[in-house]
């Protein structure tokens, strides 16, 4: 991956590191771009609340990103662009190629700020005395400067950093765990139950969500991209669902773990540093914190390449072998953009997260129909603008409630976003004929 400095330069290695990578580097990148605060934070939460019921959604987690990788990672390395709206472009024309990247755009900056907010509440139990706004800059300085210079080998450098680093502290954490017990003073007698109780219909819409998601999904899109074959790509998104879903299991349990331990904290989100807190020495907690702060940076850094990627290469529709320089500037921009957000915005950390991924999927019915079916119903943007407006309106109505915003979803949105598709394919296929006729 070693390349000249004014090979970094160029647009398919600063966005698509060269469209050379390795299956080690790509597992270790797709693992990271996934595991991220919120979703770590999630993760000790539901455990905490559910007990083993938890870990279904470490299945969910492995589940939906293998579906993906079994339906799409070969189809989008064939399609072998910069971004994933460059199909729209392709098969659909560059209006449709520009909204969906102006849908696609948005929520991914607010998704990225959902990662700033999970830091804030891993800190807030942790250090408590040090003032959030600035450890929100800290963090997107280090983003802006670790990886503006060279996009994606950057990325993907800290990537395997992350990876290996997490690996560590899981295997510390468990053999501590294994051979300690937390001090009797700590101990309280039960655990409070909130509203994160899960069900079956929240997780198979949080399966039909990811899925839909991953599929679609810019960061995702991205990394296959950048593989150095086909082969590798469909290899490396088989073999890294497997490992976030036992990444999120050991999260899960932990959560489990500290069941016995913690009754009622106030705030369920703060679960994760609180047991670390009276869990483990401070060594350990200090190695966690590193490691999670990595967590943060890389996820971060890899939704801010993804939307580089949508603008330079889509919007501003940069080549192969053009200047990546502009792409300094989008960063310092999205810098900016995230850090009023996640001060500014963000309460929940999952209720925007499970919103912004809502609105992220949307695009994934026309994606479907191309790769499978060989069809190009422009009908179908009906259901994706339907999905997008009716997403919209759930999320208002049903407030800061990730499990109701989820269970409206897909009781409501999604059915109603098929209607729209089928109708409206109909009635194309009949104006087809006619004009056919004629």
């Amino acid at each position: 991956m070693d390349i000249s400095k004014n090979e970094y330069l160029k647009q398919k290695n600063y966005i698509v590191a060269g469209r050379k990578t390795n299956l080690t580097p790509l597992i270790c990148t797709l693992v990271m771009t996934e595991i991220n605060p919120m979703s770590v934070i999630a993760m000790t939460t539901i455990g905490w609340v559910n007990g083993f019921n938890g870990l279904w959604m470490a299945f969910v987690a492995f589940l939906s990103p293998m579906i993906a990788a079994l339906t799409t990672s070969k189809k989008w390395k064939a399609f072998n662009q910069s971004c994933v709206t460059q199909f729209f472009d392709v098969y659909y024309g560059r209006l449709f190629g520009n909204i969906v990247r102006t849908i696609v755009i948005i929520p991914l900056c607010l998704l990225s700020s959902t990662y700033i907010k999970g830091l804030l509440i891993y800190s807030d139990q942790l250090f408590p005395k040090f003032p959030g706004w600035i450890l929100i800059l800290l963090i997107l300085g280090i983003c802006f400067l670790f990886t503006f210079r060279k996009g994606l080998y950057s990325i993907i450098r800290m990537d395997i950093l992350g990876f290996f680093l997490i690996l560590l502290s899981l295997i510390l954490g468990f053999l501590f765990l294994n051979a300690h017990s937390i001090d009797s003073n700590d101990v309280k007698s039960n655990y409070k139950l909130s509203n994160m109780n899960l069900t079956l219909f929240f997780l198979i819409g949080l399966f039909v969500l990811q899925t839909m998601m991953y599929s679609v999904s810019p960061w995702w899109g991205q990394k296959i991209f950048s593989a150095k074959k086909e082969k590798i790509a469909y290899l490396s998104s088989i073999i890294s669902s497997f490992i976030i879903g036992l990444m999120y299991a050991a999260f899960v349990l932990f959560g489990i773990y500290l069941q016995s331990y913690v009754s009622d904290i106030g705030d369920n989100q703060s679960i994760l540093p609180f047991g670390l807190l009276i869990t483990f020495p401070k060594i350990l907690i200090l190695l966690f914190t590193a490691t999670f702060f990595l967590i943060a940076t890389t996820t971060i850094c890899g939704v801010w390449s993804s939307i580089c990627g949508l603008v330079t290469s889509g919007y501003l529709k940069l080549s192969d072998n053009e200047s990546s320089k502009i792409n300094y500037f989008i960063y310092l921009c999205l810098s900016v953009i995230v850090f009023l957000i996640a001060t500014l915005c963000i309460e929940n950390v999952l209720t925007y997260a499970v919103f912004s991924v809502s609105i992220i999927a949307s695009p994934y019915i026309p994606v479907i129909l191309f790769f499978f079916f060989k069809k190009i119903y422009y009908s179908a943007f009906i259901s994706v603008f339907a999905l997008v407006i009716s997403s919209i309106i759930t999320f208002i109505y049903t407030g800061d409630n990730d499990l109701n915003y989820l269970s409206f979803w897909t009781l409501f949105d999604l059915p109603l976003s098929l209607c729209f598709l089928f109708v409206s394919i109909l009635i194309e296929i009949k104006i087809n004929k006619k004009s056919q006729s004629n």
